[in-house]
């Protein structure tokens, strides 16, 4: 039986002709084909042997038969290589993701799509007696255990730091990082890429990218801890402002007294000791005796001196929620922190910003005053990793966290070349896909695998949909 080759110009051609041979029962020539056709790709320049081919998992490869797959294993034919970005997809990368805190410094191995592969804690090194060096070494002997297999570093850490350059003008209670870039030292230690972003920041970009704000533009997260953290979301982005410190709800005044003395701000004033207060005035429970878990215990039991206590803290809660969405106009505000865990304190921070709206005078005068709407953050104890992760992958441009789809036509090889140059100018992933097929679209190849008849789905993983409709506004097709 003989069988000629001439004119099998694409990868997905080629597909169909092996699988054509191993059907008649031809399996050696199937064999020998592939080695001679994508042999001599290779020798071309070709940057993958089997387009979409994941020599790890021969089943998800798109083109679908199980046939060609069966014989498309390293050691029958040729060992693919395939292409960096399709390789990053079909592993996800791991990076070590460390949430550094004044008790604590949790820590993760994440992947990029967010997901927590192991996890574990060691107690913060004393900030009054050891120095940087001893927290610098208790990073250290974090990273060496995942030394190897760790792509590089993301950090969540207190204070007001510089995001893009690492450096922390303040470090909150680890006062030893104040006045030095966090990411030139461990990078010199660890000798992996580092990033570095405040943890009321992280806060909010880990809700942005998964959580309660993921499809919110405009957007506040406010963190109720020992003090109050948090981060604002504008036009889809979080903002820091000229001094990296916007955010630091904790600074905010909250009256004309007592600004000489913690208690003359909100950080002192709102967080979970501040519940503790009001329920133990309310109550004469001493505050050593109380937290946050017996007091909504005891308010769900419907203790009257308790919900009087909730009452009196949710209540002071809404006026500042109010005061910042007249700042904002958010769409969302996102309460964390511990105690966000519990429905009734969102019922009852709800029952107040509402009121404060409805019954302001103003509206006499401006009867359209937008009323917030509030809920609980989707992520709490977890949320600085996933926030840290983000800025990780936001900073180095990996991962997929915001995607922008397009339907596109390409039906000439010229068509084909100028659209390849445009993806090659974005430092982003781009996908080409038809059906059940996926293509890098940064790949010649893989785009000429797909049947250029029909219309495409370009996918690109970026957030930057208006630069994407302006450079491929040649090739766009326009659905109704």
């Amino acid at each position: 039986m003989r069988l000629r080759s001439y004119g099998l110009v694409t990868p997905y051609m080629n597909h169909h002709y092996v699988e054509a041979l191993i059907l008649c029962g031809e399996k050696k020539m199937a064999v020998d084909y592939m080695k001679f056709y994508w042999g001599g790709m290779l020798s071309q320049g070709a940057d993958t042997i089997w387009e979409l081919y994941n020599p790890e998992n021969p089943e998800e490869s798109p083109y679908g038969s199980s046939a060609v797959n069966a014989i498309a294993m390293p050691g029958t034919v040729f060992r693919p290589t395939c292409c960096e970005n399709w390789r990053r997809r079909k592993r996800q990368m791991e990076y070590l993701v460390i949430d550094a805190g004044g008790t604590f410094i949790k820590y993760a191995l994440m992947n990029e799509g967010g997901k927590i592969i192991e996890k574990g804690k060691v107690k913060t090194t004393v900030y009054k007696s050891d120095g940087l060096e001893d927290y610098l070494e208790t990073l250290h002997s974090i990273y060496r255990k995942y030394e190897g297999r760790a792509e590089g570093i993301a950090m969540s850490a207190p204070g007001i730091l510089d995001s893009e350059t690492g450096y922390c003008y303040t470090g909150g209670k680890l006062s030893c990082v104040s006045g030095h870039n966090m990411v030139e030292l461990l990078q010199e230690r660890c000798k992996v890429p580092v990033t570095i972003e405040n943890d009321g920041k992280c806060a909010a970009l880990a809700e942005k990218w998964m959580g309660s704000l993921k499809d919110v533009k405009n957007g506040i997260v406010l963190v109720l801890g020992t003090a109050v953290g948090g981060g604002l979301i504008i036009d889809g982005k979080i903002y820091k402002g000229n001094h990296f410190s916007a955010g630091e709800f904790s600074y905010m005044a909250v009256s004309d007294e007592n600004l000489d003395q913690m208690t003359g701000y909100w950080g002192t004033t709102g967080g979970t000791p501040a519940l503790v207060k009001a329920v133990s005035e309310e109550t004469g429970i001493p505050k050593e005796e109380l937290d946050g878990i017996r007091i909504f215990e005891m308010a769900e039991q419907g203790n009257p001196q308790v919900l009087k206590g909730l009452d009196r803290f949710t209540k002071q809660l809404a006026v500042r929620i109010y005061n910042l969405q007249v700042l904002f106009d958010a769409e969302l505000v996102a309460i964390g922190g511990g105690i966000s865990k519990q429905p009734l304190l969102i019922e009852y921070v709800r029952k107040h910003v509402e009121r404060f709206c409805n019954e302001n005078p103003l509206r006499k005068l401006s009867p359209f005053l937008p009323t917030p709407e509030v809920t609980a953050c989707r992520y709490f104890n977890d949320s600085n990793l996933i926030g840290a992760l983000y800025h990780y992958m936001k900073k180095n441009k990996i991962g997929r966290l915001n995607i922008v789809k397009k339907t596109v036509y390409i039906p000439t090889a010229a068509n084909v070349q100028e659209f390849n140059r445009i993806c090659s100018h974005f430092d982003c992933e781009m996908d080409l896909s038809q059906s059940k097929y996926m293509v890098d679209a940064k790949s010649i190849m893989g785009i000429f695998s797909l049947n250029l008849e029909e219309t495409l789905e370009l996918t690109a993983y970026t957030d930057e949909e208006e630069e994407v409709e302006k450079a491929f506004e040649k090739f766009l097709v326009k659905t109704s």
